[in-house]
């Protein structure tokens, strides 16, 4: 999760100068602007608050619901009647997110933990990768193993075998131990099987 550090007080008396007031457009300081919640009934908390204790998300998703009002702005929109109201909600202007996230960055006022996160994932699908391919190499070395010992074992031997049990499975336990029956060892001794006209 993405988080924000002390650098971000900065960023904030930036953002605001930068902004101004969206009414007259004051902007000589930053204690004289306001962020102001168009719609009280959606505020969660003051900026200032959530700045103290939010996470990057949490900022962002109340700074959408602001706009920027100098402090003389501010009182009369709170002063005003519904029509005066009406009059200045038409000049408001959402905060610019994109230019605040620029600043955090020109600021370094990000610690994007996200990425770390987002490495110890990678991390995590490389060792079941590599874990994957351990397993893989040793499940073809096994079958490697097998055919040397398929190649090793001497033809008579395989059709001796055969000529006394009578079935593939049989043959293949006798010759490379129990367990070791099925198609992939009944294919390596049915060639030669075959070759000697045993088996059609």
């Amino acid at each position: 999760m993405k988080k924000f550090n002390s650098n971000l007080s900065n960023v904030i008396k930036e953002f605001k100068i930068k902004s101004g007031c969206c009414i007259c457009n004051f902007n000589i300081t930053y204690s004289a602007l306001h962020f102001h919640h168009v719609n009280a009934k959606i505020k969660k908390d003051m900026i200032s608050k959530i700045i103290g204790y939010g996470d990057y998300y949490e900022i962002l998703v109340e700074l959408k619901k602001c706009v920027i009002l100098c402090a003389n702005c501010h009182a009369v929109y709170h002063a005003s009647s519904p029509h005066i109201k009406v009059e200045m909600e038409n000049k408001f202007s959402p905060v610019d997110l994109d230019d605040f996230l620029l600043l955090c960055v020109k600021n370094d006022a990000i610690i994007v933990t996200a990425l770390d996160d987002y490495e110890n994932d990678l991390k995590i699908q490389i060792r079941m990768l590599r874990n994957e391919v351990d397993r893989l190499k040793k499940q073809l070395g096994n079958k490697e193993k097998s055919i040397r010992q398929v190649l090793n074992i001497d033809e008579n031997l395989i059709v001796d075998t055969y000529k006394k049990v009578g079935t593939l499975n049989k043959t293949t336990k006798e010759l490379f131990g129990v367990g070791k029956k099925g198609s992939y060892y009944i294919n390596q001794i049915k060639p030669i099987l075959q070759k000697h006209g045993l088996i059609v």
